[in-house]
């Protein structure tokens, strides 16, 4: 009997992150569900690690979140799809809230809010403020956070997926995508996941809050991101402090 939702993580050198994540889900308390882990031919034990938690690792020779997550979605067996980064903690109600309020709320795509894993309160702060932003303007306009997505494998295939051709923001594209064909998205509030603090310890608290404004508003005024606009280099933020 295939399960109800598959848990898609797209990876590249995440041994360090992985585990974590894969534990909060060994503790979830909705079960019926597998673990696809997508990775991008990691160097490292991101590979081995994710076999000994029961984990379908599917190896995508083009490295990207878009690609990854593409290659997951079209593996997967659930009619659910939740599309989680590495590098993310979840509560252990964390699946059974989320998808009580998406249907409850009869969403077809939808984002989660976050709180990081750095007791920082200049990181809370740069938070705040990206949260306040992101769902002001998601009223009138599509944004989402690409840390965590949940979407039915119907509407993935309707949407025709993760733009590969994209240098950033495939995430919204995707959401867009669905929006544009009268698919209802919103933020699950119910919950939240935890996210690890690695990119504002490497970039900065506040460049990295500025650097998100950016790329909204770029993508706001000109489109999908298709050549690179800030500085980005997908699994340069794999070790831990």
């Amino acid at each position: 009997m295939s399960p109800s939702l598959s848990v898609i993580i797209p990876t590249l050198n995440e041994e360090h992150y992985l585990p974590r994540l894969l534990e909060s889900l060994k503790k979830q308390t909705y079960t019926d569900f597998e673990i696809i882990v997508s990775d991008g031919n990691s160097h490292d034990q991101t590979a081995s690690i994710a076999r000994t938690y029961d984990c379908r690792v599917i190896s995508q020779s083009q490295r990207s979140p878009a690609a990854q997550r593409n290659a997951g979605a079209h593996a997967a067996r659930g009619t659910l799809l939740l599309f989680l980064d590495a590098d993310t903690i979840l509560p252990d109600t964390f699946i059974e809230k989320a998808m009580t309020e998406y249907f409850r709320k009869h969403l077809d795509v939808a984002s989660f809010l976050y709180i990081l894993d750095s007791p920082k309160p200049i990181y809370r702060l740069a938070t705040a403020y990206t949260f306040i932003f992101v769902t002001l303007i998601s009223h009138f306009y599509p944004i989402t956070i690409g840390a965590g997505m949940m979407t039915t494998r119907s509407w993935f295939k309707k949407s025709g997926g993760f733009d590969e051709l994209l240098f950033l923001g495939e995430d919204n594209d995707f959401v867009r995508k669905i929006v544009r064909q009268k698919g209802k998205y919103g933020f699950i509030r119910s919950t939240r996941m935890k996210v690890s603090a690695r990119r504002y310890e490497k970039d900065g608290a506040w460049p990295s809050f500025f650097k998100l404004q950016y790329i909204v508003a770029y993508y706001m005024l000109y489109g999908n991101v298709r050549k690179p606009i800030v500085e980005y280099s997908y699994g340069s933020y794999t070790s831990r402090k």
